[in-house]
């Protein structure tokens, strides 16, 4: 049996002061059949392992705890306002005297991933919705119930845990980075130039993200916090490319928080249609912008528009019938898939056994990685859990020292998987090897993968 959620609760201790009201407190619960007597014990209990770490320390008093069965994962997004998510431990059914049990395989979950995978969670609700205190009444007393809160919640949280795979999560999750197509300068200068087009002809387009083939290729969003980014790039996979994969439409497309199809007769007359609201974030400040989602073909491309902006037939009009954008977004996508298909001869970095590469950069949250990962299958077949874990491992030890460093480690598994390891300014590189190899040879592979996909960033 493979990892799965065991409960997803949302509570603040404020909403009851007193003996009786233990359930004012409960925001949001899952599996929503579970009784409310069941609810109040295990939020009970998640208060009192948070007392309890709390005399010990006052920054993330608690953070994991672990049972055989089950990993625990508390965050704080809000003062007060606390997240748990609880997954079940994979584990494979054995038999011993002819008597069934089950072996649990806690060591296969990696706590830093799936601490990310709840904080993540928060991120895409304050995208979407904005932050939890900004749901109550300015004047509403702490002890009173914040229904508006709840139902945001509700409304959110129930489709959110449905497009959950925490069978696949992994290190890029802690990451929070985005993965850009690699183009060649004169593409990368045709692309740019397009978007930047768009964006002077268009005062109302702030930013605009450019997708082919379900990959970013370009990002105009310069003053966009880039896990802001990151959520946006999440949405477009986990809702709106998985339901054009079901619906196999090709049309224009619109998405208000789920896919609506618009065809290019859609009447805008009267009441203009809803398009989804997101807030983006910047140290203290937040502003607001419309998303609006146009698909062709194998190119999808949102823009975001200022909120006070009233979206009209007039408008779109112009930027899609009169301004040619289809005309132009197909060239483009024609020219990229092209260099793609060019750039994709078989090599030895690229067959399953040959060595992989993971490269990071914490400064602009961009990755670039061989492991032949997609939104579909983000486990990489030929890359086992406990390696993944060990890179996880490496990088959260790098992590930890703030100051900017160049190292490098080399580690060695059991199964002979090589793994190197090495960070300058903010660079993180992880090399996967796996062969019965000397070290001075793996020395040298992972020197020629530097050379190739991360030249001129490292020291010599």
């Amino acid at each position: 049996m493979s990892i799965s959620l065991r409960n997803f609760i949302i509570f603040n201790s404020l909403f009851s002061n007193k003996e009786g009201d233990e359930a004012k407190k409960i925001l949001f619960y899952h599996p929503s059949e579970t009784d409310l007597d069941t609810q109040i014990k295990d939020i009970g209990l998640c208060e009192a392992i948070l007392k309890f770490s709390g005399t010990y320390t006052k920054e993330d008093s608690c953070e994991v705890v672990r049972t055989q069965k089950t990993i625990q994962l508390y965050y704080e997004p809000e003062p007060n306002f606390w997240m748990i998510m609880t997954i079940n431990a994979p584990y494979d059914t054995k038999q011993k005297d002819s008597i069934e049990y089950n072996e649990y395989r806690g060591d296969e979950v990696n706590e830093k991933v799936y601490r990310s995978v709840l904080k993540q969670s928060y991120r895409m609700f304050r995208l979407f919705c904005g932050t939890f205190q900004s749901h109550i009444a300015s004047g509403e007393h702490s002890s009173d119930v914040p229904h508006e809160l709840i139902n945001k919640i509700k409304d959110f949280y129930v489709e959110y845990i449905r497009t959950m795979r925490l069978e696949v999560n992994n290190i890029f999750d802690i990451f929070c980075s985005t993965q850009h197509l690699p183009l060649n300068d004169l593409l990368f200068l045709r692309v740019h130039n397009f978007i930047q087009l768009i964006q002077t002809s268009f005062p109302m387009v702030v930013h605009c993200v450019l997708f082919c083939n379900e990959h970013v290729v370009c990002a105009q969003t310069s003053d966009v916090n880039p896990k802001d980014l990151h959520s946006i790039n999440e949405y477009m996979h986990s809702t709106f490319f998985a339901k054009l994969h079901q619906s196999q439409s090709n049309l224009c497309s619109f998405a208000r928080g789920s896919l609506a199809d618009l065809l290019e007769t859609t009447d805008f007359s009267g009441v203009n249609r809803v398009v989804p609201i997101i807030h983006i974030y910047n140290e203290n400040t937040v502003r607001k912008f419309q998303l609006i989602v146009y698909r062709l073909l194998d190119a999808v491309i949102c823009f975001l528009v200022d909120e006070s902006t009233e979206i009209t037939k007039e408008i779109c009009d112009e930027l899609f019938v009169h301004f040619k954008i289809g005309q132009q977004l197909t060239m483009i996508t024609d020219e990229i898939i092209k260099f793609q298909q060019s750039e994709s001869t078989p090599t030895s970095d690229k067959s399953e056994s040959g060595p992989k590469f993971i490269f990071f950069n914490e400064l602009s949250f961009k990755h670039s990685e061989s492991l032949r990962l997609n939104h579909t299958q983000g486990r990489p077949k030929n890359v086992p859990v406990e390696v993944m874990n060990l890179i996880t491992d490496l990088y959260e030890a790098d992590i930890r020292n703030k100051r900017p460093c160049a190292k490098e480690s080399i580690v060695k598994t059991l199964n002979d998987y090589w793994i190197v390891c090495r960070k300058s300014n903010y660079r993180h590189f992880f090399v996967i090897v796996h062969k019965n190899s000397t070290m001075l040879e793996i020395t040298e592979e992972a020197k020629r993968l530097y050379n190739t996909h991360a030249e001129d960033v490292f020291f010599e």
